[in-house]
C-alpha cells in the first residue's frame, strides 16, 4: 500500500500547486463552457434524431422509437463529454494530475459514440432488408445481432485503447483460450455454423410452417444462434437444434406456388364405357371452369381411367389448387369431392368397395373328410 499514499500525495501536492497557479477567470471559463453544453445537450438530441429522420426517410426505411430512445441518450451523453473535455483543456491541468479525468471523459465520449451506433444496427438491419434481394426476416434478424456483437467489441477495445491497454496480446490470449473454449464447445459452434446456413440459404423463415422429417413440424417462431422454435399444431412449443434441421431434409410448405389433388376414385365394373366416359369429361369440366383450381399450362390436370383393378374401374383425378393454406385447401378438397358424388350419381354409375369374391369347386368324388378315396386294382 505504499505505492498508493506515494501516489495519493503526489497527487494532493499537484493540487495544492494548482489551486494556488489558477486564475478564478479560467476556472469561470471551464464551468460556464461545462454549463453551455449541459444546455445544449437535449437539443443537439434533437437535432441528431432529425438529421437521423431525413437520412432514414431518403434510404426508404422507418425509424422506430425505439431506436430514437436509445440515440438520444447517446447523443446527449456525447455533448456533455465533449463540454468537459474542453473544459478540463480550459483549467490546462499538469499532465499527472489531468491524466485520469481526461481519460474517464475520452471514456465516456467513446462509449456515447458506439451506444448510439449500438441502436443503429437495428437501422442497418432495416436497410438490407428494404432490398428486394435481400428480404428475408431471419436474414434481418441475424444481421443485426452480428452488428450489434461486433459494436460491442469494437467499443470495449476503444475504450481499452484510451487507457493505453494494448489489445494485440490480449486477441492472441483470446485466439488461445478460444481454441480451448472451441473444443469444449463443439455442439455450440455446429450450431452457430448451421444457423447461419439456415439463414444464408433462405430455407425457412419466421412465420414458416415446415415439415422435418422424423423430427417435428409447425410453425417457425423463432430463429437463434444455437436453435429455432417451432411451434407444433398441438400448440406445444420445441426447440429444435440448428444442425439438426440443416442435416434433416425438410419441406416447406409455406413456399408452395399450388397444392396437389390425387385421388383414385374406385367405380364398379356395372357401369358402361359410355357412363365411364362421361364421368371423366364432367369432373373435367368442373375443373376446368372452378377458379379454385390451376390451369394448364400453369399446372398439369388429368381426368382419366388409369386402372382395372380386381374389384373396380380407377379413374384418375389429378390436379393442383390456387389454395396452399390447409383451411382453403380442404375447403376445395370437399366441394370437389361433392361434385363428384354428384356427378357420378347422375350418369347412373356407383362407386366400388374393397371386396374379394371366393369360388369352390368340390370334387365330385370326395368324401365327407374332402378326400377321395383311393381306388384298388383288380387282383
Amino acid at each position: 500500500m505504499d505505492w498508493f499514499h506515494q501516489a495519493l500525495s503526489e497527487v494532493q501536492a499537484q493540487a495544492m500547486t494548482w489551486t494556488d497557479t489558477v486564475s478564478p477567470a479560467r476556472l469561470l471559463a471551464c464551468l460556464s463552457i461545462i454549463a453551455l453544453f449541459w444546455l445544449f445537450r437535449r437539443g443537439y438530441g434533437s437535432l441528431t434524431i432529425t438529421i437521423l429522420r431525413a437520412a432514414c426517410r431518403r434510404l426508404g426505411i422507418n425509424i422506430s422509437d425505439s431506436v430514437e430512445t436509445s440515440i438520444r441518450p447517446a447523443a446527449e451523453l456525447f455533448v456533455v463529454g465533449l463540454g468537459l473535455l474542453i473544459g478540463l483543456k480550459v483549467l490546462d491541468l499538469q499532465a499527472s494530475l489531468a491524466f485520469y479525468p481526461e481519460k474517464v471523459v475520452q471514456s465516456v465520449l467513446v462509449a456515447a459514440v458506439f451506444s448510439g451506433l449500438y441502436a443503429t444496427c437495428d437501422l442497418l438491419a432495416d436497410l438490407v432488408y428494404s432490398q428486394p434481394a435481400y428480404r428475408s426476416k431471419p436474414r434481418n434478424i441475424w444481421i443485426n445481432r452480428t452488428a450489434k456483437v461486433i459494436t460491442a467489441f469494437v467499443g470495449i477495445a476503444a475504450v481499452l485503447k484510451v487507457w493505453g491497454v494494448d489489445i494485440g496480446p490480449l486477441l492472441t490470449g483470446m485466439g488461445v483460450a478460444g481454441a480451448a473454449v472451441a473444443l469444449a464447445a463443439q455442439d455450440i459452434l455446429k450450431n452457430l455454423l448451421a444457423g447461419i446456413t439456415n439463414v444464408s440459404e433462405r430455407r425457412f423463415g419466421v412465420g414458416d410452417w415446415i415439415l422435418a422429417e422424423g423430427v417435428t413440424e409447425g410453425t417457425v417462431e423463432d430463429m437463434d444462434f444455437r436453435s429455432t422454435q417451432v411451434r407444433r399444431f398441438d400448440k406445444a412449443l420445441v426447440h429444435v437444434s440448428n444442425a439438426e434441421l440443416a442435416n434433416t431434409p425438410l419441406v416447406n410448405f409455406s413456399r408452395m406456388t399450388h397444392r396437389r389433388i390425387y385421388w383414385k376414385i374406385n367405380i364398379t365394373y356395372a357401369t358402361t364405357t359410355g357412363q365411364l366416359s362421361a364421368i371423366c369429361k364432367a369432373i373435367d369440366a368442373y375443373l376446368a371452369d372452378n377458379e379454385d383450381f390451376v390451369q394448364p399450362p400453369d399446372a398439369l390436370r388429368l381426368v382419366r381411367v388409369d386402372a382395372l383393378g380386381d374389384s373396380a374401374v380407377g379413374i384418375l383425378v389429378y390436379c393442383f389448387t390456387h389454395a396452399t393454406g390447409y383451411e382453403r385447401f380442404t375447403a376445395v378438397q370437399e366441394r370437389l369431392a361433392l361434385e363428384i358424388k354428384t356427378i357420378v350419381s347422375k350418369s347412373g354409375g356407383a362407386f366400388a368397395f374393397p371386396s374379394r369374391s371366393i369360388y369352390i369347386e368340390a370334387a365330385p368324388e370326395a368324401g365327407p373328410d374332402g378326400f377321395v378315396p383311393s381306388k384298388k386294382a383288380d387282383s
